[in-house]
């Protein structure tokens, strides 16, 4: 499966519903990263990457060499972190961004988008790249 035939299936998903296991393990085994908004302060990673991260208000994701970082130093200027930081990928999640939905989701990582909806109206945008991009 690519990108762009998920982001078909997946675009105006319900909220309830977020995104089904079998299109979840379908990712899985095509190398493909969901990353997508839910509640007010989550960020839901999920295919050939799992993970959810608290993102209240916001927040840049990095991805490097096929991993989310996280900064297992507790600090924000870790060297260790700060070094890898320099050559990830950056998937910004962004809250209430604005009219309209309440997640946006910027990168400059290839990617194809789609949104989620509550209530028959647009919640937050989602977006599906390549593991191997990362």
């Amino acid at each position: 499966m690519t990108a762009k035939e998920l982001a078909e299936k997946l675009d105006g998903v319900k909220y309830e519903d977020a995104i089904p296991q079998d299109l979840s393990d379908e990712a899985e085994r095509s190398g493909l990263v969901i990353v997508y908004g839910m509640s007010d302060d989550l960020v839901e990673i999920c295919g050939a990457i799992f993970d959810d991260v608290g993102a209240w208000d916001g927040i840049i994701l990095y991805f490097y060499n096929g991993v989310l970082l996280r900064d297992e130093c507790d600090n924000e200027e870790c060297p260790y972190f700060c070094r890898m930081v320099e050559k990830a990928k950056t998937v910004e999640v962004i809250w209430n961004d604005g009219p309209g939905h309440a997640w946006t989701i910027k990168t400059d990582i290839p990617h194809e988008a789609f949104m989620i909806q509550e209530g028959g109206e647009d919640f937050s945008q989602g977006i599906i790249f390549s593991k191997n991009d990362i």
